[in-house]
Order: structure tokens, then C-alpha cells, then sequence
């Protein structure tokens, strides 16, 4: 199913880089330098779009190796990835809400767990980006022998027949060149490894992700 996907993902760029180039030629011959450079410009979007899959690939596959796993405060972690996007956050005048359990610890790596972070928190800015009201409500708390971290945004939801799919490798309701569809899937690959889950659903006001980890023993 990935082999598919990522096929038709990167035949279409190569499809438009190839008419481009035959456009190109053309202008070339006519003497037309600005709509040379405009087209060039244009490949060199479509290239990038190509690496960035590319590299969405490499993450998808890639294992941490043994021994990185440390004891880690949830807090910590989403701390980290909130400070990246805080510029953001101010910009599009996002409303935080906390409830934060400090003491909740889980075992993992640091950096994949934030990359698993921001890639939920980038999706719930982008689904409240047309919403007249921005609030982003975030939960840490230890439930028995798991700990929990639930991302709940304002932005309306998400389709019922798109819910059941969402963790699907290329699966996107954004627009066409607006997400590869591989950032949840690879979030979700990520939270596995670690030996925990990551589930969707809609609240009232929009979407929810729960993110569950194994608790780590107490030290």
C-alpha cells in the first residue's frame, strides 16, 4: 500500500517537472528569460516537495537504536516542542489550556517523542487557521500503569468517513501540496515503538489526539 502511494506521490512532480521542462525549451528558444526563471522556480518547488517526501520516508523507517531510551517527564517534552511553536501560537492568537501532571515520566527519546509532539500541534493550528475561536487544550496525567497526553484543538473536527484513516500512510485532507500525509503515520510508528498508542476522535469543538505510554517504574 505504501509502495503505491509513494509511487503516484512522486510520479505526479516528475509528471509536472517534465512538462515544465518541455515549456522551458521553448521559452529558451523565444528569448523569454523571465519566464524561464519563473519556471525554473517552479521546479525547484516541485524538487522540494520530492525531498520532503523523501525524508518523511526516512524518518517513517527509521528505529532509534537500543540504549537510547531514557526516563522522561511528559512535561518536559511537550514543554520543549510548546517553546518551538510559541511564535505561532502568539501569531494566530491561540488560547492555551493546561492541565499538566508534572511527575508523569514514560521511557523513550527525547527528540521522537517531540517530533510526535509537533506534528500533533502543527495539525491542530492548522485545522483552527479559519476558526473564529483558537483554544488548544492539553492534558498530561498518569492513569494506573500508563501515562496519558491528549491534544484537543477548536477547529471543527474531523469528517467521520476521514477519522478511521487519518493514521494512514499519505491519507491528508489538507489541499494539494499543503501536507504529504505522512506525519501522523509516522507519528504513530513512533508512539508503537515505544509500546503505546496514539487514537483520534472529535470532541465538541474539534479534534482530539491521545497519545498513551507506558508508565516508567519509579526510580
Amino acid at each position: 500500500q505504501m509502495s503505491a502511494a509513494m509511487a503516484h506521490e512522486i510520479n505526479q512532480p516528475l509528471t509536472a517537472m517534465q512538462m515544465q521542462l518541455g515549456s522551458l525549451r521553448l521559452l529558451l528558444d523565444s528569448g523569454r528569460q523571465d519566464d524561464v526563471r519563473e519556471g525554473l522556480q517552479r521546479i525547484d518547488g516541485l524538487l522540494q516537495r520530492i525531498a520532503g517526501l523523501t525524508g518523511h520516508l526516512k524518518t517513517f523507517a527509521r528505529k532509534s537504536p537500543a540504549g537510547l531510551s531514557e526516563r522522561l517527564r511528559l512535561s518536559d517534552v511537550l514543554e520543549q516542542a510548546l517553546q518551538l511553536l510559541a511564535p505561532r501560537l502568539r501569531s494566530e492568537q491561540v488560547q492555551l489550556h493546561n492541565e499538566i501532571d508534572t511527575e508523569a515520566r514514560v521511557l523513550g527519546d527525547a527528540i521522537r517523542l517531540e517530533q510526535v509532539l509537533l506534528n500533533l500541534l502543527n495539525n491542530a493550528l492548522d485545522a483552527m487557521a479559519d476558526s473564529t475561536v483558537r483554544q488548544l487544550q492539553i492534558r498530561i496525567e498518569r492513569q494506573a500503569e500508563q501515562c496519558l497526553l491528549s491534544i484537543a484543538d477548536s477547529g471543527g473536527g474531523i469528517a467521520s468517513e476521514a477519522l478511521g484513516h487519518v493514521f494512514e500512510p499519505f491519507f491528508t485532507t489538507k489541499p494539494v501540496g499543503a501536507g504529504l500525509g505522512l506525519g501522523l503515520a509516522v507519528s504513530y510508528g513512533i508512539v508503537r515503538e515505544l509500546g503505546g498508542s496514539l487514537e483520534a476522535a472529535n470532541v465538541e469543538q474539534g479534534a482530539v489526539f491521545t497519545l498513551r505510554l507506558p508508565a516508567a517504574p519509579n526510580a
